[in-house]
């Protein structure tokens, strides 16, 4: 007890004497005492501490050993700390993980400051736990260095950046297996990504690498259509400034989507591009631009019309000379066939009146003026037909008149005409090519129709010359016969379609099975 009454902890040491007596010595240890107590309490606050932190805490001696394990840790592993301190890893990690920690472990104990791991572990249900772990020695005085060590487990944070990985790699190589050139715009027209056929082109075709730059990812694609940046597929500021303008209404939400045909002059000539315009469909925005090379298919195309063009030149002409060739066979017909046929004629009458005495001599003569005078009727009807005099000298209304009398007479089909032009004319280029669709167009109806009747409509309207002409006989199937007629180069419908095409009209066959057929033919006037 001290002197102010209070109890105080001391330590006696005691000796006896051989004599029986003893002596001893008192020590005041309220100092030691204090000191452990103040050790207790330290410990049950790191204890407190330690395992109130959510992550895993462990603390191993030098030889690998666990000589501290906090709440967390055995949670973590479903162990009790009990069965774990002393033992080292290998006594519940597989042999691969715990040579991999203990690599770590070495670096540690080799340093003098503490290192940051992702390090892999085992749980006992053979599932894998990835953590993010700052290891660090603890050294003191002559005792052998301990290792410390905190960790937080990262493995949904490391699976979901994995497949955000593979996402984005999906992502690029969906992108680049486009052969279109592909950019990805964010809402103010900045280019985040882009595909290999973006890059290819701006490498190929920039003139410095600063205007290769400025298609590439954080460059704005508004500010390249501006300047006529290679791939953003303006030859001049007007286009550049039109597509410029479209991507920003779109990305503005003015328009829904955008598509042009755009071109653009690169070292290896001028290229043509569709390009396509779409929004992103997420939150923040953006869209995808798109360029497909159509340059084949221009060319191509441009080829095919040149190859059209120089097709209905040289039908135009064919069918020019094959006017001009009826022409003078009619005229042939008439002025020398027909002639020599009426002096031949002239001749057999005048025999028949010498033949006096020969009745059977007359007779043979007076055939021979029949066959003549058939022969001139046939050699004026066809040469008519090659060329009517009519559609020369009167117009378009009397050849038709004309031609549809010769088939009155010939035929018992019942022929109706209605038309409008009276006597105007047209111009005569015009007004052949219509008759002569007129004609194939009832060459086949008396061909092929078993038709009773036939209509013929002939009008002039204030957009050109329509024709019609339509028969109530058995029809056919359009697609099916129109079909064999290609394999087998119809002439008479190619020459139809020639005639009307060469005006840039149009042909139209309505026909259907039992219900007739109606040709219909429409020519533009010409200017």
């Amino acid at each position: 007890m001290s002197k102010e009454g209070k109890n105080l902890p001391v330590e006696v040491t005691a000796c006896q004497f051989p004599d029986g007596c003893w002596s001893a010595i008192i020590r005041d240890i309220s100092e030691r005492h204090l000191a452990q107590a103040q050790e207790r309490a330290a410990e049950e606050k790191f204890h407190s501490y330690m395992d109130a932190i959510p992550a895993v805490a462990w603390m191993k001696n030098a030889d690998g050993r666990y000589i501290y394990l906090n709440k967390a840790w055995a949670k973590a592993f479903d162990l009790s700390r009990e069965e774990c301190l002393g033992k080292p890893s290998s006594a519940f990690m597989p042999e691969v993980v715990v040579k991999k920690l203990a690599e770590n472990d070495a670096l540690v104990l080799g340093s003098d400051q503490g290192q940051e791991f992702i390090e892999e572990t085992v749980d006992l249900y053979g599932g894998t736990r990835i953590w993010n772990s700052i290891k660090f020695p603890i050294r003191s005085g002559e005792n052998s260095p301990l290792i410390g060590g905190v960790a937080i487990e990262v493995t949904e944070q490391r699976k979901a950046a994995k497949a955000l990985q593979d996402s984005s790699e999906l992502s690029r190589a969906v992108l680049d297996s486009v052969r279109s050139q592909l950019a990805v715009l964010d809402h103010n027209g900045t280019i985040i990504a882009v595909n290999e056929a973006w890059r290819n082109f701006a490498r190929e075709n920039s003139s410095s690498p600063e205007q290769e730059a400025g298609t590439g990812i954080g460059a704005n694609f508004m500010e390249a259509c501006r300047d006529g940046a290679p791939g953003t597929g303006n030859t001049d500021d007007a286009s550049g400034e039109a597509i410029r303008q479209a991507v920003l209404d779109l990305l503005q939400g003015k328009t829904e989507r955008f598509t042009c045909e755009c071109s653009c002059v690169t070292p290896a000539g001028c290229l043509w591009f569709t390009l396509n315009v779409t929004p992103l469909r997420v939150p923040s925005g953006g869209a995808v631009v798109s360029y497909f090379d159509i340059t084949e298919n221009k060319r191509s195309h441009e080829i095919q019309q040149m190859a059209t063009a120089q097709l209905k030149a040289i039908a135009a002409k064919r069918q020019t000379i094959q006017e001009e060739e009826r022409r003078e066979l009619s005229m042939e017909l008439h002025d020398h066939f027909g002639q020599t046929l009426t002096s031949l004629q002239l001749h057999l009458h005048a025999l028949h009146s010498e033949l006096t005495e020969s009745e059977r001599g007359r007779m043979i003569v007076l055939e021979g003026i029949a066959n003549v005078e058939e022969l001139v009727a046939t050699s004026r009807d066809l040469a008519r037909r090659l060329r009517p005099p009519a559609l020369d000298d009167l117009g378009l209304v009397s050849a038709v008149r004309w031609h549809v009398n010769q088939i009155a007479r010939s035929s018992s089909m019942a022929v109706d005409l209605q038309q409008n032009l009276d006597d105007r004319r047209l111009a005569p280029a015009l007004e052949l090519a219509c008759f002569r669709v007129l004609q194939e167009a009832l060459s086949n109806a008396l061909r092929h129709s078993l038709a009773n009747t036939l209509s013929i409509a002939l009008s002039l309207e204030l957009d050109g010359l329509h024709l019609s002409v339509k028969d109530d006989g058995i029809g056919f199937n359009v697609d099916e016969t129109f079909s064999k007629l290609q394999q087998l180069a119809s002439l008479g419908l190619i020459g139809m379609r020639e005639r009307v095409a060469g005006f840039g009209g149009s042909l139209q066959i309505n026909a259907s099975l039992g219900c007739g057929t109606e040709v219909l033919a429409f020519f533009p006037l010409p200017p």
